[in-house]
Protein backbone atom coordinates (compact mmCIF):
# COMPACT_ATOMS: atom_id res chain seq x y z
CA UNK A 1 0.00 0.00 0.00
CA UNK A 2 1.10 3.39 -0.62
CA UNK A 3 1.88 5.97 1.88
CA UNK A 4 -0.56 9.01 1.78
CA UNK A 5 1.35 12.33 1.38
CA UNK A 6 -0.16 15.25 1.79
CA UNK A 7 2.93 17.37 0.13
CA UNK A 8 1.21 21.05 0.55
CA UNK A 9 0.77 20.18 3.98
CA UNK A 10 3.98 19.06 4.55
CA UNK A 11 5.08 21.87 2.50
CA UNK A 12 3.82 24.44 4.71
CA UNK A 13 5.59 22.76 7.56
CA UNK A 14 8.67 22.40 6.55
CA UNK A 15 8.44 25.96 4.87
CA UNK A 16 7.40 26.90 9.01
CA UNK A 17 10.34 24.34 9.92
CA UNK A 18 12.98 26.34 7.93
CA UNK A 19 11.53 30.07 9.33
CA UNK A 20 11.56 29.13 12.78
CA UNK A 21 15.04 27.35 12.63
CA UNK A 22 16.49 30.70 10.85
CA UNK A 23 14.60 32.75 13.33
CA UNK A 24 16.77 30.96 16.53
CA UNK A 25 19.47 31.88 14.26
CA UNK A 26 20.67 28.18 13.71
CA UNK A 27 22.44 26.18 10.61
CA UNK A 28 21.00 22.70 9.15
CA UNK A 29 23.99 20.95 11.21
CA UNK A 30 23.03 22.66 14.27
CA UNK A 31 19.60 21.04 14.71
CA UNK A 32 21.35 18.22 12.94
CA UNK A 33 23.57 17.67 15.88
CA UNK A 34 20.79 18.52 18.55
CA UNK A 35 18.75 16.22 17.19
CA UNK A 36 21.03 13.10 16.15
CA UNK A 37 19.65 13.44 12.81
CA UNK A 38 21.68 13.70 9.85
CA UNK A 39 21.21 16.77 7.78
CA UNK A 40 19.28 15.23 4.71
CA UNK A 41 16.61 14.60 7.24
CA UNK A 42 16.25 17.62 8.38
CA UNK A 43 16.66 18.95 4.87
CA UNK A 44 13.86 16.74 3.72
CA UNK A 45 11.48 18.10 6.40
CA UNK A 46 12.14 21.31 5.19
CA UNK A 47 11.76 20.40 1.68
CA UNK A 48 8.28 18.77 2.57
CA UNK A 49 8.86 15.63 2.11
CA UNK A 50 9.79 14.04 5.11
CA UNK A 51 6.17 13.47 6.84
CA UNK A 52 7.98 11.54 9.78
CA UNK A 53 6.28 13.34 12.96
CA UNK A 54 8.65 12.50 15.35
CA UNK A 55 11.28 13.75 13.53
CA UNK A 56 9.36 17.36 13.47
CA UNK A 57 8.83 16.72 17.42
CA UNK A 58 12.51 16.49 17.71
CA UNK A 59 13.33 19.43 15.47
CA UNK A 60 10.49 21.63 17.72
CA UNK A 61 12.39 20.52 20.96
CA UNK A 62 15.61 21.39 19.50
CA UNK A 63 14.37 24.76 18.51
CA UNK A 64 12.72 25.58 22.15
CA UNK A 65 9.19 25.36 20.36
CA UNK A 66 6.10 23.11 20.97
CA UNK A 67 5.58 20.84 17.98
CA UNK A 68 2.23 22.50 17.62
CA UNK A 69 3.56 25.50 16.33
CA UNK A 70 5.69 23.62 13.34
CA UNK A 71 2.21 21.90 12.55
CA UNK A 72 -0.13 24.97 13.22
CA UNK A 73 -0.12 26.18 9.47
CA UNK A 74 -3.15 26.65 7.23
CA UNK A 75 -4.85 23.93 5.97
CA UNK A 76 -8.69 23.08 4.23
CA UNK A 77 -9.91 20.63 7.00
CA UNK A 78 -12.08 18.38 5.29
CA UNK A 79 -11.10 14.90 5.11
CA UNK A 80 -9.10 13.41 2.21
CA UNK A 81 -12.19 10.72 1.16
CA UNK A 82 -16.34 11.50 1.87
CA UNK A 83 -17.40 8.56 4.08
CA UNK A 84 -19.56 6.34 2.09
CA UNK A 85 -23.17 6.00 2.75
CA UNK A 86 -22.54 2.48 3.74
CA UNK A 87 -19.78 3.07 6.78
CA UNK A 88 -22.02 6.18 7.72
CA UNK A 89 -25.22 3.87 8.33
CA UNK A 90 -23.01 1.49 10.21
CA UNK A 91 -21.67 4.26 12.30
CA UNK A 92 -25.32 4.88 13.33
CA UNK A 93 -26.19 1.30 13.87
CA UNK A 94 -23.33 0.85 16.50
CA UNK A 95 -23.81 3.72 18.20
CA UNK A 96 -28.15 2.22 17.75
CA UNK A 97 -27.25 -0.98 19.46
CA UNK A 98 -24.88 1.25 22.30
CA UNK A 99 -28.12 2.88 23.27
CA UNK A 100 -29.86 -0.22 23.74
CA UNK A 101 -26.77 -1.08 25.90
CA UNK A 102 -27.64 1.49 27.86
CA UNK A 103 -31.46 1.35 27.63
CA UNK A 104 -30.60 -2.12 29.56
CA UNK A 105 -32.21 -4.23 26.44
CA UNK A 106 -28.84 -6.32 26.89
CA UNK A 107 -29.62 -6.83 30.73
CA UNK A 108 -30.76 -10.62 29.40
CA UNK A 109 -29.08 -12.68 26.47
CA UNK A 110 -29.94 -11.54 23.06
CA UNK A 111 -29.34 -12.77 19.36
CA UNK A 112 -28.69 -10.59 16.70
CA UNK A 113 -32.04 -12.01 15.26
CA UNK A 114 -33.89 -10.07 18.58
CA UNK A 115 -31.68 -7.31 18.01
CA UNK A 116 -32.39 -6.66 14.54
CA UNK A 117 -36.14 -7.06 15.07
CA UNK A 118 -35.90 -4.43 17.69
CA UNK A 119 -33.58 -1.57 15.90
CA UNK A 120 -36.42 -2.01 13.07
CA UNK A 121 -39.50 -1.26 15.69
CA UNK A 122 -37.47 1.92 16.98
CA UNK A 123 -36.44 3.04 13.52
CA UNK A 124 -38.96 1.65 10.87
CA UNK A 125 -36.23 2.87 7.77
CA UNK A 126 -33.29 0.90 9.05
CA UNK A 127 -32.43 -1.31 7.15
CA UNK A 128 -29.63 -3.83 8.09
CA UNK A 129 -28.79 -7.56 7.95
CA UNK A 130 -28.60 -10.01 11.03
CA UNK A 131 -25.11 -10.97 9.53
CA UNK A 132 -23.91 -6.94 10.14
CA UNK A 133 -25.13 -7.01 13.46
CA UNK A 134 -23.44 -9.87 14.59
CA UNK A 135 -20.27 -8.18 13.00
CA UNK A 136 -21.10 -5.21 15.43
CA UNK A 137 -21.81 -7.26 18.40
CA UNK A 138 -18.93 -9.04 18.00
CA UNK A 139 -16.71 -6.05 18.14
CA UNK A 140 -18.48 -5.04 21.06
CA UNK A 141 -17.08 -8.00 22.47
CA UNK A 142 -14.02 -7.50 21.33
CA UNK A 143 -14.23 -4.15 23.26
CA UNK A 144 -15.77 -5.46 26.54
CA UNK A 145 -19.22 -3.47 26.34
CA UNK A 146 -21.05 -7.24 25.68
CA UNK A 147 -20.07 -10.81 27.06
CA UNK A 148 -20.97 -13.60 24.28
CA UNK A 149 -22.34 -17.23 24.91
CA UNK A 150 -23.45 -19.92 22.69
CA UNK A 151 -26.63 -21.78 24.08
CA UNK A 152 -26.45 -25.92 23.96
CA UNK A 153 -27.53 -26.94 20.36
CA UNK A 154 -27.56 -23.89 19.00
CA UNK A 155 -25.36 -22.46 16.31
CA UNK A 156 -26.08 -18.57 16.99
CA UNK A 157 -24.17 -16.20 19.36
CA UNK A 158 -26.09 -14.78 22.31
CA UNK A 159 -24.87 -11.42 23.94
CA UNK A 160 -25.33 -9.74 27.29
CA UNK A 161 -23.75 -6.47 28.91
CA UNK A 162 -20.94 -6.99 30.86
CA UNK A 163 -21.25 -6.04 34.13
CA UNK A 164 -18.82 -3.48 34.11
CA UNK A 165 -20.18 -1.70 31.29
Amino acid sequence: MARYHNKEFTKKVGAKVKKEREHAKLEIEDISEMTGFHRNVIISIENGTNTDISHIAEIALALKIHPKELLNVDVVIKPRFKLSAVRHEKSRITTRILELCGGGFFNTWRASKEVQIELAERFPNLKISTKNISVILSRLNNNGKLEVSKRSNSRYNYYKKTKKS
